[in-house]
């Protein structure tokens, strides 16, 4: 069934509003970029803004949730079971995205990434049976800190090593 004409101009919206976010980024410190300079650049009202945003922050909250929904269906239909499978999913796709999370540590943003990384891995780990292991909160939080904290060192070194090399590294690390 296509998409109501309603749900298309909303997605356009937040579309136009993600990009023009970004590309104010590229010239801009976040905390100096203004809703109107936003609204502006993506040719949407401020009324379209806060119809889909509250705050300037979710813009980037929405646009991560929609990358790591794909991610995990990624995840789901490769069916990947091990640890090496899933690290070398998790570099490949994130290293297609390079320049994003760039923008997020150059915007001081990249905390963002942290929470949506932390949400969607215990939402993973709950699917799959996870939920049963002792302190599972305090194992998400460990895991996801490991798995972010390596990205950011891999992006930042401009991703000298393979994604094979990233995969390998944590499926041998106990995370």
């Amino acid at each position: 069934m296509p998409d109501s004409y309603t749900e298309v101009q909303k997605k356009l919206t937040k579309e136009s509003i993600f990009i023009a976010l970004i590309k104010l980024l590229e010239k801009h410190q976040f905390n100096e970029v203004t809703i109107t300079q936003i609204t502006n650049l993506a040719g949407v009202s401020r009324m379209a803004f806060y119809r889909n945003y509250n705050v300037k922050e979710d813009i980037i909250t929405t646009y991560l949730d929609e990358l790591f929904n794909e991610f995990m269906n990624e995840i789901k239909n490769s069916r990947a079971s091990e640890k090496y499978d899933v690290a070398l999913l998790y570099f490949s796709y994130f290293k297609e995205r390079k320049d994003f999370i760039e923008v997020l540590i150059k915007s001081g943003l990249i905390y963002i990434f942290y929470d949506r990384l932390s949400y969607y891995l215990f939402n993973f780990l709950e699917s799959i049976g996870g939920n049963n292991l002792p302190y599972n909160n305090y194992l998400t939080r460990y895991a996801s800190g490991g798995l972010y904290s390596i990205l950011i060192e891999w992006i930042n070194n401009d991703t000298k090593e393979s994604v094979e090399e990233m995969a390998k590294l944590i499926a041998e690390i106990n995370i």
